[in-house]
């Protein structure tokens, strides 16, 4: 999807959980890393909102994407995907990515899992965006673990009842 083709108000995707605007790309788009930083998208789904910002920041963001399933992802390359075995499974590759980006996770227990499992490596940042209802619980394992800062971004492009929350990794 084009930047260009996206509307200052949040919209729903048949293929994507959150809404989509031009204000939440370009919101994310400031925060996210860039190359040759990795970013991983656990739990991608179709992969639109992950090549939105691709395609908005000319490639100059590499996002990778983790699913369960091969037949869900529509919209990023195939070499950007990988796949787990399972909403339990952890995908290797967060041992190496600068930043993991979580879109309406199901469980905060898989977040626990990628930080006891990776949290000590390269990860310098968590996003964390779905429902504004889910966010405490997925706020207390952030907490609890004393990862880092954490910023509740207002105004940032989401529906009222959407949330995006950026985690950033203590130096200590």
């Amino acid at each position: 999807m084009d930047l260009s083709t996206l509307s200052e108000a949040p919209q729903h995707y048949p293929d994507c959980c959150l809404g989509l605007s031009r204000k939440l790309i370009e919101t994310l788009l400031m925060r996210l890393p860039r190359r040759p930083a990795l970013v991983l998208s656990i739990g991608s789904g179709s992969g639109l909102l992950e090549a939105t910002i691709q395609k908005a920041n000319s490639s100059d963001t590499t996002i990778d994407g983790v699913e369960v399933s091969r037949g869900i992802n529509g919209h990023l390359p195939e070499e950007q995907m990988h796949y787990v075995g399972g909403t339990w499974d952890l995908g290797p590759e967060a041992a190496t990515a600068s930043a993991w980006m979580f879109v309406y996770p199901r469980e905060p227990k898989l977040l626990v899992r990628y930080l006891d499992h990776f949290g000590e490596g390269a990860v310098k940042m968590v996003i964390w965006l779905g429902p504004r209802a889910d966010w405490p619980a997925f706020e207390t394992v952030l907490r609890n673990a004393k990862f880092g800062t954490m910023d509740v971004v207002e105004d940032c492009g989401l529906t009222p009842y959407e949330t995006l929350a950026v985690i950033k990794k203590s130096d200590s």
